[in-house]
């Protein structure tokens, strides 16, 4: 009795045959002949991986191309399409011969977020570090419309930026509901364009409401967010980013407002994309 409960499981029904290989665009276009029957196609999505793709950054973790027993292709359309748009081959599991009834149970687990993985790593407040990376990006780029970022391309924004986790810290003390990552990003840029005293200066008009200078834009602005929260005169989400710019690159000029009014884009000074990715030494070509 005790053998038997030692005997190894053994997958039921027809044999799946695995292979280690690389797949080119070409190729690619063949499996997706196969994709009679699969879910919709993310643009963004494959967009995002043929970024990584031509970046070199595409990793083989163990995904599948998975083909079923009856010719289907089941999982992987978004890489094979990146493939396809990137112009470049990637390496990946292919298998074949998977039952037709398991196409239901792909893709069912919770998708692992990028704070997910910096808290594997041991980074210290993961998710508010996450959060910070998005807001910088548009800070870099000036908009708000900006992909969203590949898991690659944020390991490699917070690998280059590890004095942002002492940011996420300090910025909890700002007691502003859904505001502390978005100041924790405004700390460290300001920190890293003008100096460490100014970055600090800046939050800690955010935590004590104390003016830094008269007419102070931090002030100003944190004052009309704390007046409007959950009232219908409420600041939207891309004014409140674009205001927070504007604050941040008059405060780092000591320029004193009356009114904070929104600017063509929220780019912030000094914060480039540069930066962003190599940063906070990086020097752009002039």
């Amino acid at each position: 009795h005790h053998r038997n409960a030692r005997q190894p499981l053994r997958p039921k029904g027809r044999s799946m045959k695995i292979e280690n290989t690389v797949i080119t665009p070409e190729f690619a276009r063949l499996l997706l002949e196969k994709n009679t029957n699969n879910r919709n196609v993310r643009r963004s999505h494959v967009a995002a991986i043929a970024r990584d793709m031509r970046a070199g950054d595409f990793v083989q973790n163990g995904d599948a191309i998975r083909i079923s027993v009856s010719g289907e292709l089941i999982d992987g359309q978004h890489r094979l399409l990146a493939c396809i748009e990137a112009g470049v081959p990637f390496p990946s599991l292919l298998i074949s011969g998977i039952a037709d009834e398991a196409k239901q149970s792909i893709d069912t687990g919770r998708a692992r977020t990028a704070a997910d993985r910096f808290k594997f790593e041991g980074m210290h407040n993961a998710a508010a570090v996450s959060a910070s990376i998005r807001t910088m990006a548009i800070f870099a780029k000036g908009s708000t419309s900006i992909p969203p970022l590949t898991a690659a391309e944020m390991d490699r924004i917070a690998h280059a930026h590890p004095g942002l986790q002492r940011s996420a810290v300090i910025s909890r003390h700002v007691k502003i509901s859904g505001f502390g990552t978005k100041l924790s990003a405004a700390h460290y840029i300001m920190s890293t364009v003008y100096g460490d005293d100014v970055g600090d200066e800046y939050l800690n008009v955010w935590k004590t409401g104390v003016p830094f200078f008269a007419d102070c834009p931090a002030h100003l602005l944190r004052e009309r967010i704390i007046r409007t929260q959950g009232q219908t005169t409420a600041i939207k989400p891309a004014e409140l980013i674009n205001l927070l710019a504007v604050s941040m690159n008059k405060f780092g000029g000591m320029e004193g407002v009356r009114v904070l009014k929104p600017g063509s884009n929220c780019a912030v000074r000094g914060w480039t994309e540069g930066k962003l990715w190599h940063g906070p030494d990086h020097r752009d070509a002039p």
